[in-house]
């Protein structure tokens, strides 16, 4: 079993440019592979899954400066991990996480376990309750979203949504509208 870590970093927008170096952006690193961000409020979330688990992370951030909190050796502190429960099924893989703007919950899409009506994995846009890592079904899609990547809401509540693939090896990404 090898450990692998995962660098943060902090860039700001300004003037439509992208703005600060890799090396002064530097905010910590995971030790954990995060398939998805997510602020709640003053609250910071990452998920990950590996081997039919998935996992939700609260990471710590101080409450005045909204900075992340690392450690002396520069890891960032977990407050919290929670392993996120769906009906009876395991979880193959989760894909993205994000807040609803309005209500503050949770949204990541779960692969799950295989359905033994129709011998297929299902996709399911669920909605994590923190505390507890259950994670309820909002809607359900065929196989083939398990592509999307990236999820994120806009300020009207609003989902999109990114998919990748590669295209004779070089990788395609396109970008999808509820």
């Amino acid at each position: 079993y090898e450990e692998y870590y995962f660098d943060v970093y902090e860039f700001t927008i300004s003037e439509g440019e992208i703005n600060g170096d890799p090396e002064e952006s530097y905010v910590g690193t995971l030790d954990h592979k995060s398939n998805g961000l997510a602020f709640v409020d003053d609250k910071l979330y990452s998920i990950s899954y590996d081997y039919y688990n998935a996992y939700l992370y609260e990471i710590a951030v101080d409450s005045v400066s909204g900075e992340i909190l690392t450690d002396e050796d520069g890891m960032i502190i977990i407050l919290s991990e929670t392993e996120i429960s769906f009906d009876e099924y395991f979880i193959y893989k989760v894909a993205g996480l994000t807040s609803h703007p309005v209500t503050g919950e949770l949204y990541t899409l779960l692969e799950t376990g295989v359905d033994p009506v129709d011998d297929q994995s299902n996709i399911h846009l669920s909605i994590i309750e923190p505390d507890t890592g259950v994670a309820i079904s909002v809607a359900e899609g065929e196989h083939e979203l398990i592509s999307i990547e990236a999820l994120s809401f806009d300020n009207d509540g609003v989902l999109y949504a990114v998919t990748g693939e590669e295209y004779y090896n070089y990788p395609v990404h396109y970008l999808y509208k509820n």
